[in-house]
């Protein structure tokens, strides 16, 4: 039986990574916009309300 090479696991993963965000790219930076568009169009009421929970929502 062949030993597994996790070298070749590895950079197929990267590869596989790679190729994922490269293609969805553009899907990212259009929704970045339409959330920018999105976020101008709020009251400043509703901006001060994100701004106090902004840190929940990143990792």
């Amino acid at each position: 039986m062949e030993e597994i090479r996790w070298n070749d696991i590895k950079i197929c993963y990267k590869v596989l990574i790679l190729h994922f965000a490269s293609f969805h790219q553009s899907r990212k930076d259009a929704l970045a916009t339409t959330f920018q568009l999105s976020y101008n169009n709020l009251s400043n009421q509703t901006k001060m309300k994100l701004q106090k929970h902004r840190r929940k929502w990143l990792f």
